[in-house]
């Protein structure tokens, strides 16, 4: 990961995500199969539910003129999860790519005061996998 990873501000903060699989649970009663986040954006209901969680924490950095570091929820998003989770290897690449693309996609509805410095991250799977959609 490069030295300067996320962008710095000068004199600002990154506001970061934070038990989003607690909060999709407990509060939102979804189930994680295996533990997994990204199926969830099969379901119209929990996708909504999580373009929704995206767009408080828009709304909260914008307010505060904060940068935004986001994960891509694809902690699961392995070969091996995947198999478990009955995705193939291109299932898998094609979920990897809309995972991703999710916290910077217009459809997160965004407010209009979005905050430039957004950041989406990866992140290395629970067996230290890449994703495979480098």
């Amino acid at each position: 990961m490069p030295a300067d990873f996320p962008p710095r501000l000068d004199n600002k903060f990154y506001l970061t995500e934070a038990g989003v699989e607690t909060e999709v649970m407990y509060k939102w009663g979804l189930e994680l199969p295996e533990f997994a986040m990204f199926p969830l954006l099969d379901d119209p209901e929990a996708d909504e539910v999580i373009r929704n969680m995206y767009r408080r924490y828009f709304e909260v950095a914008a307010e505060h003129q904060t940068g935004l570091l986001l994960n891509g929820h694809d902690y699961r998003a392995s070969p091996d999860w995947a198999a478990k989770l009955g995705y193939d290897a291109d299932g898998l690449r094609q979920m990897q790519h809309r995972v991703i693309r999710l916290p910077t996609a217009p459809a997160a509805k965004s407010p209009p005061t979005r905050p430039r410095n957004t950041t989406p991250c990866s992140c290395r799977t629970s067996r230290g996998q890449a994703p495979t959609w480098r």
